[in-house]
This record gives C-alpha cells, structure tokens and sequence, in this order.
C-alpha cells in the first residue's frame, strides 16, 4: 500500500506532488495532487485520543433510547465541541411517541466562503441489544457506534487546533435513536428539505474500528447512492492519497443508516464503513478491547481527508440551464452566482452523445454561447466554477438540442385554485422563444381557442372563466418562437376550478372481490349499503378501482364534502397516494368522512396524519378484535359490528382494526371495545381511539379506523346523517328544481394571524336573502364567542375579533375556529391568538 512518506512532505514543499498509487488508480484531470493543508490536518490524527473518547462512551454502559441517561450523553458531547471552540453548538430537540424526548446534537465550524452552503458529518450515539430489557441497562456500542461518534469529535478537535478554515459551513451531528428507525436523522435531514438549505454533501459513519486482518488487507466500504456519484467519486481519491487504506464498494443506495434519510430527501451522500461486519455488533461484547486503534485511525485519516477536501473547494455553480439558440447550431449556458467570492472564473465542457464533437472553455460571466453545433443533435454540458489556483468545484449538468423549430413544452399542470384554475408548465429551453398559445376547451376530442390574443410569456396561465356547472376543461400548449415558428401541441390535461359547491362526493377505494370470507365483497353491496346511509342527500360516485389514473384535486374539489370508505384488506395505501390532493382539499375548506381499513399505511415520515387527520400515532395489534364502536362525542351513536357482515369464526368481531392515538388538537370521537377483557391478547385495543375529528386549516376530517359497512346499518346510517347534516351541515336534496346554492361562502385571510388584540376579516357571501352567523370556536366545537346571529348579509362584509368570549374575558392563547353558517353552509377558518 501507499505510504505518505517523509520524503513526500519534503517534495510537497517544493512544489504540487501527484500522488502515487500502487493499484493503477487514474484521478482525473486537475485532482491527484497531495495538499499540504489537508496533509497537515491528517497527520494531527491520534489513535490514543480517538480510543479516549470510545472508553467515555462505553462507560455510559448504555445508551439506550429509553435509558435515562440520554440527556447527560449528549450534554457530554455538546461540551466536548464547546470544549473544542466550536461556540456555535445546540441540541435539535424532537419527540417520539415512544421514545420521548430526544436528543441531535450539531456543532458549527462556519465556512469562509460560501456563507450558505453546508456539509453534514454524522454519526449515531444510541445504542442498543438485540433485546430491549437488557438494553436499558447494558449496551456498550464500542463499535456501533461510539466510534462514529468519536471520529467526529477527533475531527473537530484537531480542525479547531490548527485553525482550519473550510470554505462552506461543516456541521458535526451526532444523531438520537437511529438504531430503532433512523429517527434521528430523519427528524434532522426533513427539517433540512423543508428549510431549504443548502447541503454540498452529508458525511454518515457508521462502524468505522473493527478489523481483524493483517495491515496491508486493511479496507475501507464505501457505499454508493444514486446521483451522489461524484462525491463518492472523490472519496475514494482522497482515501488513496491520504490514508493506508484500500476503498472497495459497498452496497447500492443502501437504507441501513442515517445516510438513507438525507439521500432519499435529494442531497449528496456518503457512507464510510468498516470493510466486514463486527460480530459484537448488537451484543455486550461490542466493547472497546474488540477494536483496533491504529485501523481507527486510518479510517479517521481517510474521513478527515475526504470531509476537509469537501470543504476547500469552490461552491458549485447556481440555476444552470442550457437554452437553445433557436437557430440550429447554438446553444446559450446560462447560470446564477454561487455567492463564493473564491469564485473567479467556470470552466464549461460540452460534448455529443458519441464523443465525436466535443470542447471545452473557461469562461468569465454567468452566460456562454457554444457555436459550431449540429441541428438537433444532443450534447451535453457540464459546468464547473474555478478559484484563482484552478481548484475545480463539482460539477452541474444539463443538455439541450440546438432547433430552429421551437420543442414541445414540457410538464403541462393543471392546478384547481377557488373558483379558477392554474395551468402551469417548464419553461422552454430556446433563446429566442416569443411565448406559448394555451388552448382551451369543453371537450377533449377538440382543440378549442386560444385563452390570449397575444402568446403567454410567462410560464403559468389563471384561468378565472370558469365554473362547476361545466364539467371538465381541456387545456393544450404550444410553443412559438420570435419567427413565428410553432411547436408541436402538448398532450391535453383536464381540471375543473375549487369551488365546494357540488354536494356530496363518495369515494370508493374498496378493492372489489367474490371470494369467500369477510373483507372480499361484491361491489354492488358496497354501493348501495353506502349510497343508502346517504339517503335523502344527492350524491355522486368515484370508484377508484375502476380509474386508470389517481384521483385528484380536480376530481373532487367540486363536492363540499366527501364520505370515503375502504372496507378490505388488499393495497390498503390508496390514502398515501393522493395525499396532496386530500391535504389542498381540506384547506380549501372540503370535509372529509373516513372509513378505511389500514389506517396505518397512509401514516408516513411527513406529517400529512398528524396535521390533516389529527393522527399522532397508528397501532396495529395483530390479534385485536373490535365488536363495539363506542362514542365519547355528544350527539354520536354507538355503534356495532353485525354478525351477519363478517365470518362467523370471528364470534361477532372485526380483526386487524388500528387505534389511532390523536394528536393536542384532535377531538375523540370513539373508542373500541369487546367481549375480551382487557388483559386478554383479544381485548388490548379495548378503550383505544378508533373514532377522530381533526380541523386543518378551513376543512376538517372525521377519521373512522374501522369500516362503516361491517357495522349495523341503521347505526351507520344514523351516524352518517349525523354527520353530514350538523357537522358537514350538507343540504338534503331539494324539491325545488330551480334551487341553486349560493356561488361562494368564504371567509377571508385573517390579519394579523397570529394576533394579539384584535384580528380582522372579511366574509364572503353571494346570497343577499338568507341571514348569516358568525361564530369563534374552540377545538373542541363549543362555541366561545357569537359575532353575529342570524345577520342580514351583504356581498362583502369585515369583521373583527377581540380574542375575548361572551363574557368579554380574554381567551387563551391557541387555535380557534372562525365558523360562517348561511343556510345549510358553513365555512371555516384557522387563527391563532397568542399572549
């Protein structure tokens, strides 16, 4: 193996070095060379001082998510950066349903350059037995994964001792309970995605100081992840130039560590390993005596290499995109600044398919024309920005086809808005594009007319011309170019506007069958048991067996409410599929009845069940039985399985039914019961939330675990009618054929939101003959305070609210509900008051 010799720190100081390297390894061009910064940063490593901070961490004895002593572990680790002169160093704080409170811990070594730009290095502190009890008390994680842990802090320590200063902020991590599902990582890396920020790269180790074999077979296990090829790329190089040892493939886009959180959420990652599986892992045998320092190290050398190289180069370059030049042998490079004042100049490389006509230039600027270029011939360009040594960033890639004819557009949406649509699409690609012609029509065998005189030049049309009466609308684009060249036309897409003015929606997710036993039933049963708890109402049907396509916004934003049931036990995530459509609907103020088996599945690492159905946690006892429904809601029917619907094997009860546990804002509706005690395996769901109200934003969700169909019907029907009638406050059918319901019922934007003395705003109606009332109302549905009582109602009228009640006492701080009722309507909206 390669050895970083005293001879070659002796060159380096005469000059740049290639490495040498004994397995016939090619860096590319620009790479290769030995930095004396960074050699100067690996060779600080010291395997006694690793080992130290591994005996700390052992001698926890456990570090068990549930063991008490989790806070006092990651103070530890907190003091040791602050120790180190990291100042910048917090806990990220999360709850888990089981674990309780949790601790990430992140020290921030701020970058020189590039003020907005990070690397993560990570690594778990939790450990854990192959069984729980004896976890509490006993769980020495030497390897898996104190050693992680400790690279860190190694690292960290000696970047801070020699005053290193990295390019772009480096964070050091060290998660909370990966070792029960990676929530740790997933907790920290969504906050990331849903921040926006910046990531160059994320660092996860994960056993990294066992090795039994002699030092010339040492090696280190990369595992590679789709896109992060790069990176991974320059981990090896710098594994070869800087450490004694061998890099050899891992397993691909592997999901066994924190790296799979931040690598499923789009951001560059690595994954440095240990070379073969630790057979202490998960025993009390994983104790520092198992490990070797001096492999440690050099695994540590390795990381150092690979993390600070990261950090030194420049930032890569911004919102690249290739256009073409409309006149069939250019294309026009286009990017944005990095915010890196290193930056100094980018070098663009550019090449076709086959590699028979290729090129590259350094340019200055944000804007490069390549020339010389075959019609409709694809090439593709990569773009590098430069620092004034030559030090290349990664690199950004995109292609194009230089055209005289415009290209079709691509990504055509449509987009349901109140009362309008939204239709969207990518912008295209050539230089000289003069805009698009957007068709519409009621039918989608014809083309239609164009919905501008003049072309579109943005890349997004509102089309307020529009109304539930007419069905669907069909939208085609077309490109045109300042030469009046024309594209092809786009496939069509169809949508209607948001409007809640259509009534009643029923949504059947049943997966249909005629075999024996109890989930397998006939599709025209299920039809008609719950178009028959709806009697009275009008109704119409979505069986979303018998749609090629999933359902979406435009598919149901029409109806005000919605009864959604799936009664068996096959592809039972049909929920988790549509969840943005289920979540805008809500918002936009629809309502929403469920009544599904397999709650559970749509349950997920977002918060769609904790913020749309008020679901904090879903549990799914595989020999619970429920026979009873019973309701801790006033107003609601108890309700009871019927022995007719289900085998008789199940002596009367439903099997497989999840609790689910609400979260601070939801209300309980039922609870489950049974002829099991509660102690018996059949009876542990007995007194468990089965039944949930949830309000998000102006709709809200009335979450049944269990199907309505097994239940007997006069008990469901009376519940649905319940429901419908003075929760939804639906109509009945009316008699009257020339009844219409009012155009639109709203409440406008609250402000401030939130507020502290008063908030004000504006309702909403387009029937000047019946009264209206305004309510505020607490999550629970009392009423707290009456703004109006049956009111004579104008177009537009504007309220306010004092945060106080009836009695003219401030309320607490908190959510509150502003309730519209005009008729048989009602609208809502969320506000916060805060004190």
């Amino acid at each position: 193996m390669k050895k970083i010799s005293f001879l070659l720190v002796i060159m380096l100081l005469m000059g740049r070095v290639f490495a040498v390297n004994s397995f016939g390894f090619e860096f590319p061009e620009g790479r290769g060379q030995v930095s004396p910064e960074i050699l100067q940063l690996v060779q600080a490593v010291n395997a006694d001082s690793i080992m130290s901070y591994i005996q700390v961490l052992q001698d926890f004895e456990t570090r068990y998510y549930l063991a008490p002593n989790r806070l006092e572990i990651a103070t530890w680790l907190k003091d040791q950066f602050i120790r180190f002169g990291i100042t910048d160093t917090e806990f990220q704080i999360f709850e888990h349903p089981q674990g309780g409170t949790q601790y990430n811990v992140i020290a921030t070594l701020p970058g020189l350059e590039s003020e907005d730009e990070y690397i993560y290095i990570g690594a778990h502190y939790d450990s854990t037995l192959e069984s729980p009890i004896p976890s509490m008390t006993l769980a020495p994680g030497a390897d898996d994964d104190a050693s992680g842990c400790a690279a860190i802090l190694e690292i960290a320590r000696i970047m801070m001792l020699a005053g290193f200063q990295p390019r772009c902020n480096i964070r050091f991590v060290a998660f909370a309970m990966e070792e029960t599902g990676l929530h740790g990582s997933n907790h920290c890396s969504y906050h990331l995605r849903e921040n926006g920020t910046r990531l160059r790269a994320y660092i996860n180790l994960d056993m990294i100081a066992f090795m039994v074999s002699e030092e010339d077979d040492w090696q280190i296990r990369l595992h590679p992840y789709t896109g992060s090829e790069q990176q991974h790329q320059f981990a090896w190089e710098q594994m070869i130039l800087y450490s004694d040892l061998t890099p050899v493939e891992g397993v691909q886009d592997t999901t066994r560590g924190d790296s799979y959180c931040f690598w499923i959420r789009g951001f560059p990652t690595i994954y440095l390993q240990e070379p073969f599986l630790n057979q202490h892992m998960h025993t009390p045998e994983d104790t520092i005596d198992k490990l070797n320092p001096q492999f440690c190290a050099q695994m540590v050398k390795a990381i150092m290499a690979t993390l600070a190289g990261y950090s030194l180069m420049p930032a890569m370059p911004r919102e690249m995109k290739v256009l073409d030049g409309g006149n069939g042998h250019e294309l026009v490079v286009q990017w944005a600044s990095s915010n890196d004042a290193s930056i100094t100049q980018y070098k663009a490389c550019y090449s076709n398919a086959d590699g028979s006509i290729s090129g590259e230039e350094i340019v200055a600027g944000f804007s490069h024309t390549i020339s010389d270029l075959v019609q409709d011939e694809e090439y593709t360009v990569r773009l590098y920005s430069m620092d004034a040594e030559g030090k290349l960033s990664f690199w950004v890639q995109d292609s194009g086809i230089p055209r005289v004819i415009p290209q079709v557009p691509l990504n055509l949406c449509e987009t349901p808005i109140r009362d309008a649509i939204q239709i969207s699409w990518d912008a295209n690609i050539e230089w000289d594009l003069a805009g698009y012609i957007l068709y519409k029509s009621n039918s989608d065998t014809q083309l239609g007319t164009p919905v501008t005189t003049l072309p579109i030049t943005d890349t997004s049309f509102t089309d307020t011309d529009v109304n539930s009466q007419d069905g669907f609308y069909y939208y085609t684009l077309q490109a045109i170019d300042k030469d009046g060249n024309t594209s092809e036309l786009t496939d069509s897409v169809s949508s209607r506007p948001l409007t809640l003015d259509r009534g009643i929606l029923i949504v059947d997710e049943t997966k249909h069958s005629y075999g024996a036993g109890t989930y397998n039933i006939p599709n025209d049963l299920v039809d008609a048991f719950y178009e028959g708890l709806l009697e009275g109402f009008t109704v119409d049907q979505f069986d979303c067996e018998e749609q090629d396509e999933l359902l979406r916004l435009a598919d149901i934003g029409v109806y005000s409410s919605i009864l959604w049931h799936g009664n068996d036990m096959a592809e039972m995530d049909y929920i988790a599929r549509v969840k943005p459509a289920i979540k805008e609907y809500l918002a936009a103020g629809g309502k929403i009845l469920f009544s599904v088996m397999g709650i559970n599945r749509s349950m997920g690492v977002d918060d769609f069940a904790a913020q749309c159905l008020g679901i904090q946690q879903a549990l799914s006892p595989s020999l619970a039985h429920l026979k009873y429904a019973n309701s801790v809601f006033e107003g609601m029917i108890d309700l009871q399985v019927d022995p007719q619907k289900i085998d008789s094997s199940q002596g009367g009860h439903l099997r497989q039914i999840t609790a689910i546990h609400p979260t601070d804002n939801a209300q309980i509706l039922y609870v489950a019961d049974s002829d099991f005690e509660d102690e018996h395996y059949f009876g542990v769901l007995n007194g468990s939330p089965v039944g949930l109200r949830n309000f998000y934003e102006a709709g809200e969700a009335i979450t049944l675990s269990f199907p309505l169909y097994y239940m007997y019907q006069d008990q469901a029907k009376d519940f649905v009618q319940h429901v419908f009638r003075n929760l939804f406050l639906e109509d009945t059918a009316s008699d009257d054929p020339y009844h219409t319901p009012p155009a639109r019922l709203a409440i406008g934007a609250n402000h401030p939101n939130p507020f502290l003395h008063s908030t004000r705003f504006a309702v909403i109606t387009k029937d000047e003959h019946l009264p209206i009332s305004v309510g505020v109302y607490n999550l629970r549905g009392q009423r707290v305070r009456a703004l109006a009582q049956d009111a004579a109602p104008r177009t537009v009228s504007e309220m306010s609210w004092d945060g106080k009640d009836e009695k003219g006492m401030r309320l607490a701080s908190g959510i509150y509900m502003l309730r519209l009722v005009q008729g048989n309507r009602s609208v809502a909206r969320k506000v916060v008051l805060m004190h």
